[in-house]
């Protein structure tokens, strides 16, 4: 398969920089899309991910892999990591991905503050929404902070614990470690962009929601930035 990305289908002025849908890169197989990457990044601009649409529990490996970074088993062999097999790694060279995104500044905008392991983690929290029952979950936490262990090892990087590290099956995690992204609030950078504050001078009432109201909603969810603004007022 040939990808073929227009730039200007991602140049939004409304931004003023960038705009990349960078959890699309997930998607185990598609290696060429580190092509498109390879361009933008020799363009020195900014790209900027929103890592809020969770389709894998891989922590960003299948991301990683398509823009050069090695995953080896403990028989030396490469392989592309999945949710189900994050386990089998036993070494990570990033360094072909670092060459390639030399000079890129990456934001990813997260809307939930979940951590990568754990309780609140990215398997336990969102795995049952996608279906995995108990023994799934406790496997994709294993293989998750595995993950992580090896991150700190192998790349010196920690991020089992970061607010948002959890976002998108580990997404948010993977886009730290393999991609040197710097996790920022979603909500927090649209309204900042919108002049949110600015806005609120003289009103007296603002309304807001969205799909479902839940305990997520109140971790970095677009009601729980328009509380945080308008609570002072």
């Amino acid at each position: 398969m040939e990808w073929v990305i227009d730039k200007s289908v991602f140049d939004f002025s409304f931004f003023g920089k960038l705009v990349l849908d960078i959890s699309l890169f997930n998607c185990v197989g598609f290696s060429d899309v580190g092509l498109s990457v390879v361009g933008f990044s020799n363009t020195g601009l900014s790209v900027v991910g929103f890592s809020n649409i969770g389709f894998s529990n891989d922590g960003g490996c299948g991301c990683a892999a398509a823009l050069g970074v090695r995953f080896f088993d403990q028989s030396g062999k490469e392989f592309v990591p999945t949710g189900k097999t994050l386990a089998d790694i036993d070494r990570i060279d990033a360094s072909q991905v670092k060459a390639t995104l030399d000079g890129a500044t990456i934001t990813v905008m997260c809307d939930v503050e979940n951590p990568l392991c754990g309780p609140n983690g990215a398997a336990h929290v969102f795995g049952p929404q996608k279906g995995a029952d108990e023994a799934m979950v406790e496997r994709l936490d294993r293989g998750l902070d595995h993950l992580a262990q090896g991150v700190e090892r192998d790349l010196g990087v920690s991020v089992a614990q970061i607010p948002g590290a959890g976002a998108a099956g580990g997404m948010g995690a993977g886009c730290m470690a393999f991609l040197g992204a710097e996790l920022k609030s979603g909500i927090e950078c649209v309204l900042d962009t919108v002049g949110f504050d600015g806005l609120l001078e003289g009103t007296d009432l603002v309304i807001t929601g969205e799909g479902r109201i839940d305990s997520q909603s109140v971790q970095g969810k677009v009601i729980s930035g328009i509380a945080r603004r308008t609570k002072p007022r």
